[in-house]
């Protein structure tokens, strides 16, 4: 059995969102900052990147617990800022997700970006991560037969990051100790709240969760991790 929760997101570590801006290719400036805009208007933000507009900037600011994009929108015709927020959204929970299980102690046993764009990460400790592919690095993808599901570790904790930034969790084998303090870590780091949760699951989750449908190797700071 196994044990399955949803959680609703939001950027809220600067560590992190500079992390995926980095990742995403872009030079990122951080402190106490303002952004350009229309006319000479400027905006206060914390951490900025540079536009496809020499005359504007993005920057984020935060707005509450969590960090929103900031520019004046209506000189970057081109940039639709909820499609921007949503893709960065989605990069900063895999970023944050994948970094707070590592400190944790869990390793990469496969990360993989299927045909509705969702991002599917298994990890679990590092020598279970290494009992799941003989003869590999922990962070390495697990050698299987074409068109095979990857074998999963006993003890391992599975994440499915959709498009619109949900993250929906299971953990299987875990300790109710260990499992508590691992959701309490990704509640925080996702600035999360949970909208559904299920005691136990006997199987992988079809809504998502260790059903992969036509996956490829997802490669981290690649175009293919913002596709969509």
């Amino acid at each position: 059995m196994s044990q399955a929760t949803r959680i609703r997101t939001q950027i809220v570590d600067k560590d992190y969102l500079v992390a995926t801006l980095e990742g995403l290719g872009h030079a990122v400036h951080e402190g106490h900052l303002e952004i350009r805009g229309f006319g000479g208007k400027r905006i206060r933000v914390e951490v900025k990147i540079r536009s496809d507009n020499p005359a504007y900037d993005i920057g984020f600011a935060r707005v509450g617990e969590a960090f929103k994009p900031m520019a004046d929108w209506k000189g970057l015709a081109k940039v639709d800022p909820d499609k921007l927020h949503r893709r960065v959204l989605r990069c900063y929970c895999y970023h944050a997700a994948r970094g707070r299980l590592a400190q944790r102690g869990y390793a990469v046993v496969s990360e993989e970006l299927d045909d509705e764009l969702r991002i599917h990460l298994v990890l679990a400790t590092a020598e279970q991560a290494k009992s799941a592919s003989p003869g590999q690095g922990p962070g390495d993808p697990p050698v299987v037969e074409p068109d095979a599901p990857p074998p999963l570790p006993a003890v391992h904790i599975e994440a499915c990051i959709e498009q619109d930034g949900h993250v929906r969790i299971r953990t299987q084998g875990l300790a109710e100790d260990e499992r508590l303090k691992v959701m309490q870590d990704l509640l925080t780091v996702l600035g999360g709240q949970i909208e559904a949760a299920s005691p136990g699951v006997p199987d992988r989750n079809p809504a998502g969760l260790g059903t992969a449908a036509k996956a490829k190797p997802l490669r981290p700071n690649a175009p293919d991790l913002m596709a969509g």
